[in-house]
């Protein structure tokens, strides 16, 4: 389209003269107010847009990269430029900010991480990377961080391993790993290794002890170090790190996977022993069983319907639970509990066929599985009955039926008539049978040692029973061939002299291990504070928020880590009056910068706990009083039914109510608003040109107002705004509405851009930030002058901006300049504003 310079009947000499020279400066705003205008703007602009594209992000980037050149000094202000960069693909972009975050915070390591990984690949051969792995790893004097030389030298090692450098590997591994212990993937790594290449089991378990320092709330390891102490004997330490493991599953997820309910059956049984498993399952079987007869009985009473509730024999346990139930009753003799649970085994049995045969019967379904995973149920179920040695006749009639009706299983069921005979009492056969015809398995090496134990062959039985616990120390096989052991050796320690050395590494572990899962403050401590009092209207809110490592041990920080790094800052309205609209949004705060926090090592920060959504609402509504606190919830996590909780493993702070003062100038007459705006004092003009921007976003609230005093507000900001420096120029773009949004300001937003047009007939170097704050705020029609402007600007991010905001005007895609009902655009979230 093409465009003229409309020049709305000015000279252009006039112009260029009320521009370019300003025989007057009025006070200004500063280059931070100016910056956190142009953060307001970008985020706002970005949050008008869903999905989000690449493209937003980029032209976020580019506003954001601008305030940051505004106010180097700002390391929060870099961190934004990071994120977006990030998002937006712009890695030259990502570096640059990431060196100002470094300047501001020379602590921040995350940032010095993620800087020397950059610099690092860009090296072109494996060789020139490693070389620049080591020169920024250097000795023990370096400077550097150890928690980053400990990253480096892990990819660095990772890059040697690539190279099958395989003794350059393991010392940048093994220096990782002691520069830094909190340095989980080092360490995992390190047991990886070893694990493969050593068979002293106590040595792998104090090296995956390591692991668990490193992360103490990853259930994985926890049940890691369960199974090696369970396979060597070493049962009561097994017990404890097991259930702390299951205890994080149930704590952080509310369920515990089924496979682990059945270790954990299977421990107890070894720790305990058999009649703990009835002592756990059968009350709680027969009290559900108990209730749901009595449901049943109370409908049957009032005469109503009652085939909605499923019969008590419904109620079951998953078929893994009632099988070690099954092998414990048939431990203790405890024939009618044998009996009952195999009753329930078949109930669940019959279940299942009826489950595989409708999914059969679906289009597409994979027959084969389905038949084959039915199949190796009923074996399951029928090698259980074959075990505790009840319905021999029974269990073959039931094979040779199916075979009968599909001939081609008779290879399937086959192998199963070692345990045919075993039913049968025929044991010498079933063991002959069993070495002859069957595989090494636990069912198969089981039959084997109780036909032996039968047979009064006991030194055979016991060599068989005690592989058995060492081969499946967490299965009901091995909780069974344990308690034969025990009686078969009179109660002799089955613990290995490995198990007895790990026994002695797990007891090294302090309680405070166990504790922290239910006890976070065990581990560290969480504060947030008002930096002051009260804030007036309009001023940004500031937070202290302090983190402590309070435990004996390096702890890592991050998403997801030990100390979780990640908070959800909740903001909370009272109301002074009812004139305050909208609802403040949440905001995610990340602490990452730190890679870890050493034994009472504190990070302390001040953030604006505000959103940038909530920042706009509150200043822009300067007019109305309101109550204000915070609430800081670490590692938060969403609920399925909605709304957000902290994580278990995290803590909670929250800050006492604080006041924001109405605005004397939001509420002051037409004269001193006009009087305010011409004044010389730096922080009167400020309040004024906020009140000001108050009146025109809710004209409303000004019934006092006529027609002539709008224009004469107008009129005046536009003095106090042409008689500015850059940076209030800037700030005024994005406090003052735009004319969209206050039709007042039409005059304004059309002056704003006739001068810029004007000015760059002069000078096409105009102050980068000045163009782009223009285009964001002030162009909403092809028709602008603008983008004359920006196309002749050497600085490519403006001319970048001028064209997306033209592709959104062709394709009536949201922008801040077009907005009309910014409360309703900016004010969306989840929190309210009534306090909690």
């Amino acid at each position: 389209m093409e465009r003229k310079l409309h020049m709305y009947g000015l000279m252009l000499s006039g112009i260029l003269v009320g521009s370019l020279v300003s025989t007057h400066a009025r006070a200004q705003a500063s280059n931070e107010q100016a910056a956190n205008s142009i953060e307001t703007v970008a985020s706002l602009d970005l949050a008008l847009n869903e999905p989000v594209t690449p493209a937003d992000y980029t032209l976020a980037m580019h506003m954001l990269s601008m305030a940051m050149d505004m106010n180097p000094t700002d390391a929060d202000l870099a961190r934004s430029v990071v994120e977006a960069a990030w998002s937006a693909g712009d890695q030259e972009e990502l570096i640059r900010a990431t060196r100002v975050v470094i300047k501001n915070d020379p602590k921040d390591t995350v940032a010095q991480l993620r800087l020397i990984s950059a610099i690092v690949n860009r090296a072109q051969t494996a060789e020139g990377r490693i070389e620049a792995y080591k020169r920024f790893v250097g000795g023990d004097d370096s400077p550097i961080d150890a928690s980053v030389r400990s990253r480096l030298m892990l990819d660095m090692a990772l890059l040697e391993r690539e190279r099958g450098n395989e003794t350059a590997f393991l010392s940048a591994l093994r220096g990782a790993a002691k520069l830094d212990p909190a340095n989980k993937e080092a360490q995992s790594l390190v047991v990886q290794h070893y694990s493969q290449v050593i068979d002293d089991q106590s040595t792998i378990m104090s090296l995956q002890m390591r692991v668990l320092y490193a992360d103490p709330l990853d259930p994985h390891v926890h049940i890691a170090i369960a199974r090696m102490c369970a396979a060597e004997g070493a049962t009561d330490a097994a017990w404890r790190f097991l259930n702390t493991g299951i205890a994080i599953f149930r704590i952080d997820s509310g369920q515990v996977p089924p496979r682990l309910q059945e270790q954990q059956l299977s421990l107890l049984w070894q720790y305990e022993g058999a009649q703990a498993i009835l002592d756990r399952l059968d009350p709680t079987l027969a009290d559900e069983r108990a209730t749901r007869q009595a449901q049943i009985d109370a409908r049957i009473a009032a005469d109503e319907p009652y085939d909605d509730l499923e019969p008590p024999t419904e109620i079951r346990y998953e078929p893994g639970t009632d099988r070690i139930r099954l092998l414990a009753a048939f431990i203790l003799k405890n024939q009618e509990t044998v009996d009952s649970v195999l009753m329930d085994l078949q109930r669940s049995l019959i279940a299942y066929y009826v489950e595989v045969r409708d999914q059969m019967a679906q289009r597409g379904a994979n027959k084969g599985a389905l038949l084959g995973s039915y199949l190796n149920e009923v074996v399951t179920f029928q090698t259980m009955r074959a075990i505790v040695g009840v319905d021999a006749e029974m269990i073959r009639n039931d094979m040779n039926s199916i075979v009968a009706e599909a001939p081609e299983l008779e290879k399937f069921f086959r192998p199963f008539e070692p345990f045919s005979l075993f039913a049968g009492g025929e044991y010498l056969e079933a063991k002959n049978s069993a070495i002859e015809q069957l595989a090494p398995s636990a069912p198969r090496d089981l039959l084997i040692a109780l036909a032996s134990e039968r047979l009064g062959q006991t030194a055979e039985a016991i060599e068989l029973y005690t592989q058995l616990t060492l081969d499946y120390p967490l299965e009901a096989t091995g909780a069974l061939a344990r308690s034969r052991l025990e009686e078969l050796t009179n109660g002799e320690d089955q613990t290995t002299p490995e198990g007895m050395k790990m026994r002695e590494i797990a007891n090294q572990v302090p309680a405070w291990f166990d504790q922290m899962i239910v006890n976070p403050e065990n581990t560290m401590s969480l504060s947030i504070a008002p930096t002051k009092s009260s804030f007036e209207s309009g001023e940004q809110s500031s937070l202290t928020i302090r983190l402590v490592n309070i435990s004996t041990l390096p702890l890592s920080l991050g998403s997801a880590h030990p100390i979780d790094s990640n908070l959800l800052i909740v903001p909370g309205f009272r109301e002074i009056d009812t004139t305050f609209k909208g609802k403040g949004r949440s905001k995610v705060i990340d602490l990452g910068r730190r890679l870890r926090l050493n034994p009472l090592e504190e990070l302390v920060v001040e953030v604006e706990p505000d959103s940038i959504q909530t920042r706009w609402l509150i200043q822009s509504q300067p007019q109305s009083a309101v109550r204000q606190r915070w609430r800081a919830l670490q590692g938060f996590k969403p609920l399925p039914g909605g709304g957000i909780v902290n994580s278990p493993f995290a803590l909670v702070s929250e800050t006492p109510l604080i006041e924001r003062r109405v605005l004397a100038e939001a509420t002051a007459s037409i004269d001193v608003l006009v009087e305010g705006l011409g004044s010389t004092n730096p922080d009167e003009v400020v309040r004024c040109v906020r009140g000001a921007g108050a009146i025109l976003y809710k004209p409303d609230t000004r019934p006092d107002f006529v027609e002539d005093d709008f224009k004469r507000l107008v009129n005046a900001l536009w003095d106090c705004y042409a008689s500015s420096d850059t940076a209030n120029k800037v700030w005024m773009l994005g406090v003052l509405p735009t004319k969209v949004a206050s039709p007042a300001m039409a005059s304004f937003d059309e002056r704003v851009q006739q001068t810029l047009t004007a000015d760059s007939l002069v000078d096409s170097d105009l102050p980068s930030a000045l163009v782009a704050m223009t285009l964001l705020t002030r162009v909403e029609s092809m028709s602008s002058p603008m983008f004359d402007v920006a196309k002749s600007h050497s600085d490519g991010r403006v001319q970048w901006i001028a064209e997306q905001i033209e592709k959104r005007i062709m394709n009536i895609e949201p922008m801040y300049a077009g907005t009309d009902r910014p409360f309703e655009a900016f004010g969306k979230g989840p929190t309210q504003t009534t306090g909690y």
